[in-house]
């Protein structure tokens, strides 16, 4: 089965050059400064700031609407509780952070690939267990998915079809708990079996690469960009330009 890798993208984007570490950096650096953004000035400055920045990272936008649909539900929640509890600029103000500042984690997300991701979260002292675990719940997701097809269709193959009668029925409850159950049993015997050939190949809660990581006239650049994208709503936030 075909998945959506949210770094599928990642080598054609001249951005996947810079040092994660770099990027990591400039991605923190840019949501401080979306979150101190007060002014719709500064806002939109930041808002314009990260569609610049997505329309030079050579990510199909089709990809970076998928990356940003799992927020959709936040946003609309943060707009519409902002809208009852204030006014509605200050609604649109919350949302364009919200977009551009989750746009920027999609862009990091997508133009670095997942071990590099990895790498730079170690190299800033992020304890290595959530390292991993966040690594693997990703990479788990679509184990999960492939075990849930391979299921489905061998139910279909037995006339199994949950659309014919009632979900409440005792034969179609009983069919899908018996489902979820051999899931569960199915992708923890999964996770045993790549837990030990991790663990015979020497891996030992670490995250290594016969690519070591370093930086570059291209980091430099990289982080110059950044700064010239978010230069303009420090301004327009600390009242030196109106």
């Amino acid at each position: 089965m075909e998945h959506k890798y949210i770094d599928e993208f990642a080598a054609r984007s001249p951005y996947s050059k810079a040092d994660p570490r770099v990027k990591l950096a400039a991605l923190i650096l840019f949501l401080v400064v979306a979150a101190i953004s007060t002014s719709i000035q500064a806002t939109l400055a930041m808002f314009v700031a990260s569609l610049l920045l997505a329309a030079g990272s050579r990510i199909p936008p089709q990809h970076l609407i998928y990356g940003l649909t799992p927020a959709v539900p936040f946003i609309v929640a943060a707009f519409l509780a902002v809208l009852l509890t204030g006014s509605i600029l200050n609604a649109v103000l919350i949302t364009l952070r919200v977009i551009a500042s989750v746009l920027a984690a999609v862009l990091f997300s997508s133009t670095t690939p997942i071990l590099d991701q990895a790498r730079a979260l170690q190299w800033f002292k992020v304890p290595s267990m959530l390292v991993s675990t966040l690594i693997f719940a990703y990479r788990f997701i679509f184990v999960f998915i492939d075990e849930l097809e391979r299921m489905r269709m061998t139910r279909a193959a037995r006339a199994f079809n949950p659309k014919r009668g009632n979900l409440f029925q005792r034969r179609v409850m009983r069919t899908l708990g018996q489902t979820i159950g051999m899931l569960l049993v199915r992708v923890n015997d999964r996770a045993v079996r790549v837990f030990d050939s991790l663990r015979g190949r020497g891996y030992s809660g670490t995250f290594r690469s016969l690519r070591p990581l370093r930086t570059t006239r291209i980091d430099a650049l990289y982080a110059l960009l950044i700064i010239a994208l978010i230069f303009p709503s420090i301004l327009l936030q600390s009242g030196v330009v109106s």
